[in-house]
């Protein structure tokens, strides 16, 4: 299955606005002042790519209407994400579980400080600054809940470390609790100040925004999964559900990635009628008409996320390909 077919079976996005164009081109200058100031461009690191990956086109149509300057820091913690990503996986951390638990013991240590540590790199100092300019209008609440899944993104990288380690594939059943850690359930809690507007906490705790969230962050991953197969399988990654399939079921990739695109409808579906059910939620909290406002705002950006995603991979050059041949899914 190819990414333009994982495209539609999600809802087409509205039209672009007329300043789309003109946002990217602002966002893009932005991102590239950053990468330049924090060492980014021309550092020679796993990273530096992410600079050229078109991830502000990505960052502007998920938040169409937001003030430039917001869509530009989510940018940019978007470009550190996959900083981070590649440094675990490509800089000679990843598959060393005391590297990574040092890696994130830091860092978690410096964004609970405000100040990086004396012996900080790029990536660590860059997350601080983001930090910094991130949450002066956020609640304690939102604070910490922020740091509570990047902890849980840690956790998960170091169990994954581990298996890298051992040489050990995860199970069908354990891998999509560990994926969704290691994609990270943080990124979905940048959407508030982007959008200036917190969360009411009785909302961000709840089952249904719980389910919500963690079910986008799922189609997200595995979306990614398939697109990054070629380039995990060659770097022996086992973090891919793709992989955890072909393995446990010893098929084809052709009948794995169905596999998981069947998985991927499945979650779809339930994240759409997770979605429907908020309204019945914020009135059985009786929240005010513009708390409920903000969920229904938040909840658009979050569950337009797998559309914006698959649009920026078929169009990124992220991957050495994305797509994996003519394949149906495993139901037809």
């Amino acid at each position: 299955m190819s990414l333009h077919r994982l495209l539609t079976l999600i809802e087409p996005p509205p039209p672009r606005t007329a300043e789309y164009g003109s946002t990217v081109l602002a966002v893009r200058t932005g991102l590239r002042a950053w990468a330049a100031e924090v060492g980014l461009v021309g550092s020679g690191s796993a990273g530096e790519r992410v600079v050229g990956d078109g991830v502000e086109s990505m960052a502007v149509r998920s938040f169409p209407t937001a003030p430039v300057e917001r869509v530009t820091l989510f940018t940019k913690w978007l470009a550190w994400v996959l900083w981070e990503d590649d440094e675990i996986d490509e800089g000679g951390v990843g598959g060393t579980p005391s590297l990574v638990a040092q890696r994130y013991d830091s860092l978690l240590r410096a964004l609970r400080a405000g100040v990086a540590g004396p012996d900080a790199d790029g990536l660590e100092r860059a997350a601080v600054a983001l930090w910094q300019e991130t949450i002066p209008e956020m609640g304690a609440a939102w604070r910490e809940r922020f740091l509570t899944n990047l902890a849980g993104h840690a956790d998960a990288t170091l169990a994954a470390a581990h298996n890298q380690q051992r040489g050990r594939t995860p199970t069908p059943a354990e891998f999509p609790m560990l994926r969704g850690g290691l994609a990270g359930l943080h990124v979905y809690d940048l959407a508030e100040p982007v959008l200036g507007r917190e969360l009411p906490e009785a909302v961000a705790s709840s089952h249904e925004w719980r389910t919500l969230v963690g079910g986008v962050n799922d189609v997200a991953a595995w979306c990614n999964d398939i697109a990054s197969l070629e380039r995990e399988t060659a770097g022996g990654e086992v973090h891919n559900y793709v992989i955890v399939i072909r393995h446990a079921l010893g098929c084809s990739d052709e009948d794995a990635i169905a596999w998981v695109a069947d998985r991927i409808a499945d979650r779809l579906s339930e994240v759409a009628t997770t979605q429907a059910a908020l309204p019945a939620l914020t009135r059985r909290l009786g929240l005010s008409d513009h708390d409920a406002h903000t969920v229904e705002a938040d909840a658009k950006v979050i569950c337009a996320v797998p559309r914006d995603q698959l649009e920026w991979l078929v169009g990124s050059q992220r991957y050495s390909t994305v797509a994996v041949g003519p394949v149906e899914t495993a139901t037809g």
